[in-house]
C-alpha cells in the first residue's frame, strides 16, 4: 500500500469512529420531534457526493454495519441503504461538477427521503402495521422523515466543512473542476 492509500484509510477510520461515538451518545435534548441526526448516514452521503462512488461504497458498508450492529436491527439493512444512498449521491447532480454546500444539502434532503421511504416500505412489507396504510405513511412523513431532513441538513452543513478541511485527500486535490487532480475513485483503482 502506498502512503496516500494509508492516509485515506486512517482518516476515514477516524471520521467513522468519531461520528459513531457522537451518534450513539447524542443526548435526547438534541433531537427534533424525537428524531436525532444520523451522523454516519450524513457522512456516507457527503463522501459519495464529494469523493465518488468507490469511497461511498466502502464508507457506506462500514457505517451501515456499525449502525446495524449497534441498533440491533437486521444485519445488512442499513448497510444496503447506506451503500445505495452513497452511490446515488455520487451520481446525482454529477454533471454540475460544482460540489458546493447548497448542492450537498440538496443531496442530503434527497438521500434522507430515500432512506425513510426504504425503511417505510420494508416495514409495510415485512412487519404488521396496525394503522391503515395511508395513516402510517403520513405519520412516517410528518414524524420521522421531515424532522430527519431538518436534523441531517443541519449536521451536513457543519460536516461538509469538516470533511473539506480535514478530509482524506490533500487540499491540492480538492480543485474538483480540474482534470489534472485526482480524488476519490481514481485513487482506489
Amino acid at each position: 500500500m502506498n502512503k496516500e492509500r494509508v492516509r485515506i484509510f486512517v482518516i476515514y477510520a477516524l471520521f467513522i469512529f468519531i461520528f459513531s461515538l457522537v451518534q450513539f451518545s447524542t443526548p435526547d435534548f438534541v433531537s427534533f420531534l424525537d428524531v436525532t441526526p444520523d451522523f454516519l448516514f450524513v457522512f456516507t452521503v457527503l463522501v459519495g457526493y464529494l469523493y465518488g462512488t468507490n469511497d461511498a461504497v466502502v464508507v457506506g458498508l462500514i457505517s451501515g454495519f456499525i449502525k446495524d450492529a449497534y441498533a440491533g436491527r437486521f444485519l445488512g439493512l442499513s448497510m444496503l441503504i447506506f451503500l445505495y444512498c452513497g452511490i446515488i449521491a455520487s451520481l446525482f447532480l454529477k454533471k454540475l461538477l460544482s460540489r458546493n454546500l447548497f448542492l450537498a444539502l440538496v443531496q442530503m434532503t434527497f438521500a434522507t427521503m430515500i432512506y425513510h421511504v426504504s425503511l417505510t416500505a420494508i416495514s409495510i412489507m415485512f412487519f404488521s402495521v396496525t394503522q391503515s396504510l395511508q395513516q402510517y405513511i403520513f405519520w412516517v412523513a410528518m414524524n420521522r422523515m421531515l424532522p430527519a431532513i431538518v436534523m441531517n441538513i443541519i449536521v451536513a452543513a457543519v460536516m461538509y466543512f469538516l470533511i473539506k478541511q480535514f478530509g482524506p485527500y490533500k487540499n491540492s486535490a480538492l480543485d474538483l473542476n480540474s482534470k489534472e487532480n485526482s480524488i476519490g475513485d481514481s485513487l482506489w483503482e
